[in-house]
C-alpha cells in the first residue's frame, strides 16, 4: 500500500515537472498602441442632499404659568427670532 501511494505521487510529481518544461511559446499581445481621446474639463454644480438623524433641544426653557384654565391652541414661532 505505502508503495503504490509513492507511485501515484512520483508519477503525479513527474507529469507536473514535464508540463511545467514544455517548449510552447507564449501568446504576446500586440504593443500597437491604443489611440487617446481628450476630453475638456469643465466646471459643474452639483446638489447635494444631506440626511440627518438627531435630536433638536431648545437653549432656554421657558415655564408659562396661566391664570386661567385652558388649552394652548397655537404657538406661533418664526426660524431663527429669540424669545
Amino acid at each position: 500500500m505505502k508503495v503504490a501511494g509513492k507511485a501515484c505521487l512520483l508519477g503525479i510529481s513527474l507529469v507536473l515537472l514535464m508540463t511545467g518544461c514544455s517548449n510552447t511559446k507564449e501568446l504576446t499581445t500586440s504593443s500597437v498602441p491604443k489611440p487617446v481621446t481628450v476630453q475638456a474639463a469643465k466646471v459643474e454644480t452639483k446638489t447635494t442632499y444631506l440626511t440627518y438623524v438627531g435630536t433638536v433641544k431648545s437653549e432656554t426653557v421657558k415655564k408659562l404659568g396661566f391664570t386661567i384654565g385652558g388649552r394652548l391652541g397655537t404657538v406661533s414661532a418664526e426660524k431663527g427670532k429669540k424669545c
